[in-house]
C-alpha cells in the first residue's frame, strides 16, 4: 500500500508509517504458526525452504527499507494480468 501511495498518490501516507513495530513472529507462534524474521535473501531462502518443507502453517517476517519497491506490482484497479516490474515503471517515465 505505500508503494502505491508513493508511486501514485503523490506521496500521501495514510496508515502505512508503521513506527511502533508488530513482533509478527510471536503473533504467528501465539496462533500456533512456525514463524520466521528474515533480513537477507539468504535467510529467506533458508527460511522459506524450511517452512515448505514443514507443511504446516508458516509466516515469514521479511524486513525490507521502507524506501524499497516491490515487484511485480498491480497499479490500483488494474487486472493482475496488467502487472509490471520495475523495468517497466523506469520506461514509463
Amino acid at each position: 500500500v505505500r508503494q502505491w501511495q508513493d508511486l501514485f498518490y503523490g506521496k500521501r501516507y495514510s496508515a502505512t508509517v508503521l513506527d511502533d513495530q508488530v513482533d509478527f513472529v510471536k503473533v504467528s507462534e501465539g496462533m500456533g504458526a512456525k514463524a520466521y524474521s528474515v533480513d537477507t535473501i539468504e535467510e529467506f531462502e533458508k527460511a522459506f525452504k524450511e517452512a515448505i518443507e514443514l507443511n504446516i502453517p508458516c509466516v515469514i517476517d521479511c524486513h525490507i527499507d521502507r524506501e524499497d519497491k516491490v515487484f511485480p506490482m498491480v497499479s490500483p484497479g488494474a487486472a493482475i494480468s496488467e502487472a509490471f516490474d520495475r523495468e517497466d515503471l523506469n520506461n514509463k517515465k
